[in-house]
């Protein structure tokens, strides 16, 4: 369960009594057929803020079906087509790895008719598409990187990653009742492909900013504008940390001595617009950051990466 209402806490000073007759109920509803076309562009950048900062970006768009099954709905997301010309730079066989890998990272999701993320639709063909998408990336005979990659396609840290992805844009938001402007606080779990094992225990704050008024499909709506803040819990990092190191210095495999991991620090950031009574997303922002400090034979290196992503919905009559 990715939810953010398993540990609700109410930061601000009012009473229950004093802001409950505003509360505003997000319910999920999204009708069966329902499609959108998804723009999206992505940006990373390393070591942000530094004269060495280096970023790359990709601009995409691609189609989201929801479709009615016994257990909630299905959905699934098309064909990805590029927008700029980060593609034209690539030479031919590293453009189509680029392409594979990322089409192959937009699983069909299961998710109930509440909203909660349950499943990746059809896990063993994702898993296998996965896994021969990586296969040009790893050389062989590489030990290591071969048990590294099959951490990657495990079923345990793909459902993470997938529930992660939901969560942002309903399977957090569902079921809950906000007050505006009130921050919340609360606590979940979360997979980070950084670090194999048990999900990090996730700590956010989150605010309903604000109700406004939005069309879709040619008709007005009723949206609100959400904002959401998490950092990982500081002793469950801790805990990752020394086990995923522990795993490494067991690792009868590795042909070179693994850096160790000193700090990990990671940040994450939301803003969603979605209709209140049905969580039919419309436009979200969203960035990570993260810098991890290793010990590399007696000599501390910091590395840092920023990702952003604005996404944009555009529906056809539904």
């Amino acid at each position: 369960m990715n939810k953010l209402s398993v540990l609700l806490v109410l930061l601000a000073a009012n009473t229950q009594a004093s802001w409950a007759a505003d509360e505003i109920p997000l319910g999920f509803a999204w009708p069966d057929g329902l499609r959108a076309t998804v723009h999206q562009v992505k940006s990373k950048t390393k070591d942000p803020g530094t004269p060495g900062a280096q970023t790359t970006q990709v601009a995409m768009t691609y189609p989201m079906t929801a479709a009615r099954n016994d257990k909630g709905f299905v959905v699934t997301f098309g064909k990805l087509a590029f927008e700029d010309s980060l593609l034209a730079s690539m030479a031919p066989a590293e453009r189509v790895q680029f392409e594979t890998m990322t089409q192959a990272g937009l699983p069909a999701m299961q998710v109930s008719p509440a909203g909660e993320f349950l499943a990746i639709h059809d896990l063993p063909l994702f898993r296998a598409t996965l896994r021969a998408a990586m296969l040009p990336l790893a050389p062989k005979g590489d030990a290591t990187l071969d048990r590294f990659m099959e951490q990657f396609v495990s079923e345990p840290l793909l459902t993470g990653l997938a529930a992660n992805d939901w969560g942002l844009i309903v399977g957090n938001w569902a079921g809950n009742q906000l007050e505006p402007g009130a921050t919340y606080r609360a606590s979940y779990s979360a997979a980070l492909p950084l670090v194999s094992g048990p999900a990090i225990k996730m700590v956010a704050r989150f605010t309903l900013v604000r109700s406004l008024p939005c069309t879709r499909g040619g008709v007005a709506r009723d949206c609100v504008e959400l904002e959401m803040n998490t950092v990982p819990d500081a002793a469950d990092m801790a805990r990752a940390i020394q086990d995923w190191m522990k795993a490494l210095a067991s690792d009868a495999t590795a042909q070179v001595r693994q850096p160790e991991v000193k700090d990990l620090d990671l940040r994450t950031s939301l803003r969603l617009v979605t209709e209140r009574a049905t969580l039919i997303p419309h436009n979200y922002t969203y960035s990570k950051f993260t810098r991890m400090t290793v010990n590399a034979d007696g000599k501390e290196q910091v590395s840092a990466q920023e990702e952003k992503a604005t996404v944009r919905y555009s529906y056809d009559g539904t």
